[in-house]
């Protein structure tokens, strides 16, 4: 089989400036007999030497290729703006419909593909320059859903310039016309491919799982440490403000002594600085480390490790990082939305921030029971987010039709 990857994002093993990863390990992880060239505009900016050991190490070939700069784009999407209102045409992202260069085309031509994949999702005009052709589309996921979402977050709103009424109507007009084309359209989200299939009226959306690629291993022990470690990561950005001011809020005013004498709390990553000054001085054991070379195995030293996620869509893969590394996940419903794990049983999904201390305190009350969830979640994500399973699993619907995804993961995600 023969397959014809046309990406603006290099596949890169973590991601880098961008999702990066998902078509890297998807493609890794395929059938010796499957043959892949890589036709790529490289927005991420991978270096030509890293190119070069993707390309070893994917075996497949890549080959960079670019189109219109962003400045003569902005202008085209001014120009195109007037013209919707005048004719009563409906309105889409002009950068969307960007063009391959004819080099491109005739390369794709003489490598006679099996099937065409592109990714991300907003490549309507590659889709048309490619009719007659067998095309799968991998999202992540689905756009429209992601801004609903943040227009109901009032930080987000209010802190965001692409996050907009009149944004929001482009990409639905955007997924609307994607819809229509006669292509696979793939999500890492149930919930992603239900509104899909909602707002464009068409059943050509389907969800595989997230793969999940980095494993590390730790001993799971809650019982035996003078403090239990809770670690936050990444940073307090425009998708979790919310949530984490409220935590924090709710941490630096409680009365709780559990939470100081119990834990020790940790913040990977940058701009926490002001949070950790005001917990150390309301008493708490607090670091921040700023930057470590190896984000997998540094998730071992810790035991709990908490997603204070407001706005989001598709799959968190640091969820998925520290689930199968066994750590103790406490986060809200969009953290563990479409992951093969269950709250009560594998995690700890809360509805309310305060919540979050409610389920520390459990934690240091009941700790075997939470490390039986630990090693429950680690195994889940281990085995239904296998990036081998979901590969053959894609490949195999792509020639048959047949989705061969094991029920138990559709049980998971139907108690979402």
């Amino acid at each position: 089989m023969n397959i014809v990857l046309i990406t603006q994002i290099t596949p890169t093993e973590d991601n880098f400036n961008g999702p990066s990863a998902l078509m890297y390990h998807l493609l890794l992880h395929r059938a010796s007999d499957i043959s892949v060239c890589i036709f790529t505009t490289n927005s991420n900016q991978v270096t030509d030497q890293e190119i070069d050991s993707i390309a070893r190490k994917m075996n497949a070939k890549i080959e960079v290729f670019s189109t219109k700069k962003k400045s003569r784009l902005f202008a085209k999407q001014k120009v195109a703006h007037i013209f919707a209102k005048l004719k009563g045409e409906i309105e889409i992202p002009v950068r969307y419909t960007e063009k391959l260069p004819v080099w491109v085309l005739d390369k794709i031509q003489s490598i006679k593909p099996d099937l065409i994949w592109l990714y991300p999702h907003n490549c309507l005009g590659f889709i048309q320059q490619l009719d007659g052709y067998k095309m799968v589309v991998t999202g992540p996921d689905c756009a429209s859903l992601h801004l609903s979402r943040a227009l109901r977050d009032s930080f987000l709103f209010r802190n965001n310039t692409h996050v907009s009424l009149s944004w929001n109507e482009l990409i639905l007009n955007y997924e609307r016309e994607l819809a229509k084309k006669q292509v696979l359209i793939h999500l890492v989200g149930q919930t992603d491919v239900d509104y899909f299939r909602c707002l464009s009226g068409n059943d050509n959306a389907v969800f595989f799982p997230h793969p999940h690629y980095n494993l590390a291993n730790k001993v799971i022990d809650l019982q035996n440490n003078s403090k239990i470690k809770v670690v936050l990561s990444g940073k307090p950005d425009i998708y979790t403000n919310t949530d984490v001011n409220e935590f924090l809020r709710l941490l630096l005013t409680s009365t709780d002594k559990l939470l100081k004498d119990r834990f020790e709390y940790t913040f990977l990553g940058k701009m926490w600085t002001p949070y950790v000054d005001k917990l150390v001085g309301a008493g708490y054991e607090v670091k921040q480390i700023g930057w470590v070379d190896n984000y997998i195995e540094s998730l071992a030293e810790y035991d709990v490790q908490i997603f204070p996620i407001s706005v989001g869509s598709g799959t968190k893969g640091k969820v998925l990082d520290a689930l199968s590394t066994g750590l103790v996940c406490i986060g809200s419903d969009y953290a563990f939305e479409n992951i093969a794990v269950e709250d009560g049983e594998s995690c700890c999904v809360y509805k309310r921030c305060s919540e979050i201390l409610d389920f520390l305190k459990k934690i240091a009350e009941c700790p075997s029971e939470y490390e039986k969830m630990a090693d429950l979640g680690r195994k889940q994500v281990r085995l239904y987010h296998n990036p081998e399973m979901i590969i053959s699993n894609m490949i195999n619907y792509l020639e048959s039709g047949e989705c061969n995804i094991d029920n138990r993961v559709y049980y998971y995600l139907s108690l979402k």
